[in-house]
């Protein structure tokens, strides 16, 4: 039997309760450990997770039982935690986005080349079933050549939240970083981590000083897409269409998708009889695939990932920060060259 693979959890919101529930659906894989700053908080998560409780971060890493580690804390802390966590000898999957600026994260994956350690970022999105759908039509020529990428992501707040981190500077707040990891992640998959020739967008920025909305156009050659993608904490939109010569794939609700849509264009009129609904239903919360995927790459040792390679958590990272820097976006920790 295939040994048992332990997770050692390091910052506990709401995001680390939901991946500790959906690993409850991937067989050879326990929470063994998980850390705060409250060792009252740890002890709370590990009564309902299991896993030893610590009250700091090093603590985990020094835990026998501990093969991989997820990180999920803000976002201005990935750094240090992925890189004591390379240290340590251990996997790392990084919660998105991988870090806030390009430097940082070229600093995190050294480290794991140096350390010789699995290293992901964990772009849950592209994991799902649903996805897995999509790319197979797209491959197989259902939509014919990719013409126009369509993606937005939003939180829809009716107003700025106070001390909330979406709209702190401090802890890296803003759409950019959050939702806007969402359309970028699709627009690089379904472009096969392609690069844009050619880079516009428009910013709004709220009182705190944060993008609250973002949308950017992408201009591609050879072949020649367009993509249209849009965040925002203020404004509405989930949804990822991929337009081809010969239809579209509507993939729904981009943070948790399970159906899609295909549309089938003739005499250039899309008829909605013409419809085929595609649903793949997944039970809560659905980060079991992601943590499936990095368990697989670990035990074979394997030190990056194909379906979320370096190289374009590099590139994804860059143009996060070039679009940020464009809509006038400087964090208070950030170096000014």
């Amino acid at each position: 039997m295939e040994k048992t693979i332990g997770w050692g959890i390091i910052g506990l919101g709401r995001i680390a309760g939901e991946f500790a529930e959906s690993l409850r659906l991937v067989p050879g894989t326990k929470v063994a450990a998980a850390g705060s700053r409250s060792i009252e908080k740890a002890k709370k998560f590990t009564e309902t997770y299991g896993g030893n409780p610590y009250g700091s971060y090093q603590e985990i890493l020094s835990d026998p039982d501990v093969d991989m580690v997820y990180v999920a804390t803000p976002h201005p802390m990935h750094e240090e935690n992925v890189i004591m966590s390379a240290n340590a000898g251990k996997g790392v999957l990084c919660e998105k986005p991988f870090t806030v600026t390009y430097k940082s994260a070229q600093r995190m994956i050294e480290a794991a080349k140096k350390n010789n350690v699995f290293l992901m970022e964990g772009l849950w999105a592209r994991f799902f079933p649903i996805w897995q759908k999509a790319f197979e039509l797209i491959n197989n020529g259902t939509i014919g050549e990719i013409r126009v990428i369509e993606s937005a992501m939003s939180w829809t707040h009716q107003k700025v939240i106070p001390k909330n981190r979406l709209y702190e500077p401090e802890l890296a707040g803003g759409s950019i970083l959050d939702a806007g990891a969402y359309p970028l992640s699709a627009a690089f998959s379904i472009m096969k981590g392609k690069l844009p020739s050619e880079i516009k967008g428009v910013y709004h920025l709220c009182e705190t000083g944060v993008d609250d909305d973002a949308a950017f156009l992408f201009r591609y050659e050879n072949p020649d897409v367009l993509a249209l993608l849009r965040c925002g904490l203020r404004s509405t939109g989930f949804d990822t269409r991929i337009i081809g010569s010969k239809g579209t794939i509507i993939v729904e609700q981009n943070d948790h998708p399970y159906r899609l849509i295909v549309k089938r264009h003739e005499y250039n009129v899309t008829y909605h009889r013409q419809d085929e609904i595609i649903e793949i239903p997944f039970r809560p919360f659905g980060f079991q695939y992601e943590a499936q995927a990095a368990i697989d790459c670990f035990r074979q040792g394997k030190k990056e990932c194909e379906t979320t390679p370096w190289q374009e958590t590099l590139d994804m990272v860059r143009i996060s920060e070039f679009l940020r820097h464009e809509a006038g976006v400087w964090y208070p920790f950030e170096e000014r060259v």
